[in-house]
């Protein structure tokens, strides 16, 4: 390897090493602000989340906007309209994913999946099947409810 290259890749090596120093250090600060920000109130939720967006808001050069509706509603947030906006919305999800609007979500998923399971079964079994099933279930959720 010549000099030339020699300096490329040194230099190179350098960077890295901080880039891969920085993600960790980031990493941590993630670790340390989630359970914060699932103990506090909306409000305060939104707080948090507006100081983040007005960070990427900044490197991406792009104004936030107040978000209309949706669990973020009056917080800040980008347009998904255009292309800064949209990957300054990804910017924020990434760099900062919040827990509860998670939660909600997959707590939805597995009503429905349980639902249509439900529906499915229904379908293709006689009243008595479903009667005996539906007794299975009472039993199970009796059972369960003992250790509540």
């Amino acid at each position: 390897m010549n000099q030339n290259q020699k300096a490329v890749v040194q230099t190179f090596c350098t960077k890295l090493n901080a880039y891969i120093a920085s993600g960790v250090a980031l990493k941590e600060a993630m670790r340390s602000v989630v359970p914060m920000y699932n103990k506090a109130d909306v409000a305060t939720q939104h707080e948090m989340r507006n100081m983040v967006a007005v960070v990427i808001g900044n490197i991406k050069g792009i104004k936030p906007i107040v978000i209309p509706k949706g669990i973020y509603r009056g917080a800040l947030g980008f347009s998904k309209d255009t292309a800064k906006g949209n990957q300054a919305r990804t910017m924020l999800q990434y760099y900062f994913p919040t827990s509860n609007a998670t939660a909600i979500s997959k707590q939805v998923d597995v009503i429905d999946v349980a639902r249509k399971r439900a529906e499915k079964f229904a379908e293709s079994h006689k009243k008595s099947e479903i009667q005996q099933r539906i007794a299975i279930l009472n039993a199970e959720l009796k059972a369960l409810k003992a250790y509540v």
